[in-house]
């Protein structure tokens, strides 16, 4: 049974560089795909050759191994409109997202391999 697509708004960093304020990150047809803001190709690989952890420090985010080369992701989230803290924070809408990627990368690995 295949996966359906995952689809998120994510800011885009390598490093302490910022790629994109609101990328985008798909996942469609055993396919990852990071867009930047204006929806160029970032990087792209298939799920096998992804690794995904989540990050406890700072904004508990997502860090993404792609082919070799390693992005962090976190919710593109309106900070200067939200809190940071409790629920709908920006901190956990973030760590939401970073739970529920790596989740769904494992299942789908699983359904691939």
């Amino acid at each position: 049974m295949q996966q359906p697509p995952f689809d998120a708004h994510v800011r885009v960093g390598k490093g302490i560089r910022v790629l994109a304020q609101h990328g985008r990150l798909r996942v469609a047809d055993g396919v990852l795909t990071l867009l930047d803001s204006k929806g160029k190709t970032v990087a792209t690989s298939p799920v096998e050759k992804v690794e995904a952890s989540r990050l406890t420090f700072p904004l508990m985010g997502l860090r993404l191994t792609v082919d070799g080369e390693k992005f962090n992701l976190d919710a593109a989230v309106r900070r200067w409109r939200r809190r940071w803290f409790g629920p709908g924070g920006a901190i956990s809408e973030t760590s939401k997202l970073a739970a529920t990627f790596v989740s769904y990368l494992d299942i789908a690995k699983q359904g691939n391999g």
